[in-house]
């Protein structure tokens, strides 16, 4: 008989930062179809088998924050590749949620009002995110001790600034975020931020913070950074350079990993779904390749959260032989436009925005507004796994056997997701149009 241990020993839910992140996901159906938990789990005495259930169950707020996030982050992807349809695009929609759930703690009013409707907050309250926030990226964190998965806020600002002390207690308390106060007139100071974001994203993530602007009094910072084997790996030796093809139809040669073996799988009208697994397989990446004569485009418009949620759901085992580039991808961007998109133009507006409970009244010396939300990823996907960062800073500006099996081959433009299975987070989203990382 197998012995089971218990897995709900109470762990302090602010863990520091250690290298190593991720978080975010969307849609109450999304949470409703793919969080496996059912209650305080067990886990099978062996401590490298594979995980089959989140070791308790998840609490309503950090169900529907997993829900939201992902709502958030599926309409914030497709926005993104809108934009830049013919352009690599890899998203954090954890990371962005995150460092705008930490921002709207000093919102109030209208303001405050449209980044809860931007977050799909719902009825939770301030308080019940915050602590969902907490709790649920401290689970994260420890879910897989063979995948390193961290995440780390920080809040930079000029150092004759007072922040309300209400706003510090959140940050610190649930965020577990670092406060440090700056000379914004020091040239050294970007360096000083861009320091932090290196070190809380093994090093991917370098020139965050290119300047700051003289308008500018604050930084509010998320980084998340993901490092996970496969949990079959690639052989090297089967590694062969092939022909992708890119939308203009143009044949580029790339690095083309091969495996056979079982992976989870879903063939639609438009698309074939493969997945493969990290680790102990609680964190997936999930390959979304159109069919033949179907453009991306087509399929980013069907990421809505009842669609998502029921290919998740959908995905079953079939022996394949998957080929997948190789590749490594940077994407930058200023985000502004797409989260004005999602209804936040106000918190963008110097002459409306609210933050009053940001800072001390009279502080600042004039009207706070958010002056431009940047994101900065790396995903690199490998033979042995993938590693991938994210940052995403927030300014504050001031006025002033069987059958053979199928060849899945992804040679043409795909998405792809890193997420964790078992509560339904989705940590990343890309479309890849060039695996080679040319813009």
């Amino acid at each position: 008989m197998t012995k089971l241990y218990p897995t709900c020993s109470h762990r302090p839910l602010l863990r520091r930062w250690r290298t190593g992140t991720d978080v975010a996901p969307r849609g109450a159906l999304v949470g409703a179809a793919l969080i496996a938990a059912t209650g305080c789990g067990s886990l099978p005495a062996d401590p490298a088998g594979p995980l089959q259930e989140l070791p308790r169950e998840l609490t309503a707020a950090e169900s529907r924050l997993v829900a939201s996030s992902a709502e958030f982050g599926l309409s914030l992807f497709a926005h993104l590749q809108a934009a830049q349809p013919d352009r690599n695009v890899v998203a954090s929609p954890l990371s962005a949620y995150l460092a705008l759930g930490l921002v709207s703690n000093g919102a109030r009013g209208e303001t405050l009002d449209a980044m809860r409707v931007a977050l799909d907050l719902g009825a939770l309250s301030p308080e019940e995110a915050n602590g969902a926030y907490r709790s649920l990226t401290a689970l994260l964190e420890e879910l897989d001790p063979d995948v390193e998965f961290g995440v780390a806020n920080s809040i930079w600002h000029r150092k004759s600034l007072r922040a309300r002390p209400e706003f510090l207690r959140d940050a610190i308390g649930y965020f577990g975020a670092r406060v440090e106060g700056l000379d914004f007139g020091d040239p050294t100071s970007p360096a000083v931020i861009n320091r932090w974001v290196e070190e809380a994203t093994g090093g991917r993530i370098r020139r965050l913070i290119e300047r700051i602007d003289p308008r500018d009094v604050m930084y509010l910072i998320n980084a998340v950074f993901f490092k996970g084997a496969w949990e079959d790996e690639f052989d090297p030796e089967r590694t062969r350079d092939d022909l992708f093809t890119l939308a203009d139809r143009t044949a580029v040669p790339v690095p083309m990993m091969m495996r056979e073996g079982w992976f989870g799988s879903l063939s639609d009208e438009e698309f074939t779904a493969v997945e493969l697994r990290y680790g102990r397989g609680a964190f997936v990446m999930t390959v979304l390749l159109p069919r033949e004569g179907v453009d991306l485009a087509e399929l980013v418009r069907r990421l809505e959260p009842e669609s998502w949620s029921e290919w998740m759901s959908e995905l079953s085992p079939r022996r394949l032989v998957l080929a997948l580039p190789r590749f490594r991808l940077e994407w930058g961007k200023a985000i502004n436009a797409e989260l004005e998109a999602l209804g936040m133009e106000i918190a963008f507006d110097s002459e409306r925005a609210d933050f009053g409970r940001l800072v001390e009244p009279g502080e600042a010396g004039g009207r706070l507004y958010l002056s431009e939300v940047r994101q900065k990823t790396f995903v690199e996907v490998e033979e042995k796994g993938t590693e991938a960062a994210a940052a995403t800073t927030v300014g504050v500006g001031v006025t002033s056997v069987a059958p053979p099996p199928e060849l899945v081959k992804v040679d043409r433009p795909f998405l792809f997701a890193i997420r964790e299975r078992l509560s339904g987070t989705l940590l990343f989203l890309g479309a890849v149009m060039d695996p080679r990382g040319e813009p």
